[in-house]
């Protein structure tokens, strides 16, 4: 029995030598990752040249007072970035919402605006879209956000006030609506 205890120890021992070498290896994978990752990073900052509305921001972020963000906010334009829909992926969807919003406003008398309060009912009452997530709020736009998405919520509130204004609904259709 002292054999086979012994026997028993050393192979412990060995099993706990190799656990160890095992959390050795993943730390080093783990802070060689992130190495890499910072690594990668400087190396894109220092590569890519930022457009230069990008760089006023940024400016605009770090301010030291507020003459000096005052100043970088009155040179910032977004024009290009707010036009831009190269980085939205439901932008064509986001597009089509609006245009079947639109039509079902304009429809909306001949069918007692049945067609709009459905449309309506898939936009407002669930995160349509996403369009509440903040991929269409991006830090980087403090001031504003993209025109499509302004076009969306514009064509959706057209839409809400049609229906609250007209007279063809009775006011308890409506009220169950607009719970």
């Amino acid at each position: 029995w002292v054999g086979l205890s012994f026997v028993l120890a050393c192979i412990q021992g060995v099993y706990v030598v190799y656990q160890l070498v095992m959390i050795a290896l993943s730390l080093s994978l783990l802070i060689l990752l992130r190495v890499a990752k910072n690594a990668y990073t400087l190396i894109t900052k220092l590569w890519y040249r930022q457009p230069p509305w990008r760089r006023r921001l940024e400016a605009l972020q770090t301010a030291d007072n507020w003459s000096e963000y005052e100043r970088n906010a009155s040179e910032i334009t977004e024009d290009d970035w707010v036009d831009d829909e190269s980085d939205m992926p439901a932008a064509a969807l986001l597009r089509r919402a609006i245009d079947d919003l639109a039509a079902a406003r304009d429809a909306s008398s001949r069918d007692g605006f049945r067609t709009l309060r459905f449309a309506l009912s898939g936009c407002v009452k669930r995160n349509h879209l996403g369009i509440e997530d903040r991929q269409w709020y991006p830090a980087r736009s403090p001031l504003r956000t993209k025109r499509l998405v302004d076009a969306y919520l514009d064509e959706v509130c057209s839409s809400l006030e049609k229906v609250a204004a007209t007279q063809s609904v009775p006011v308890d259709e409506k009220a169950r609506f607009f719970d």
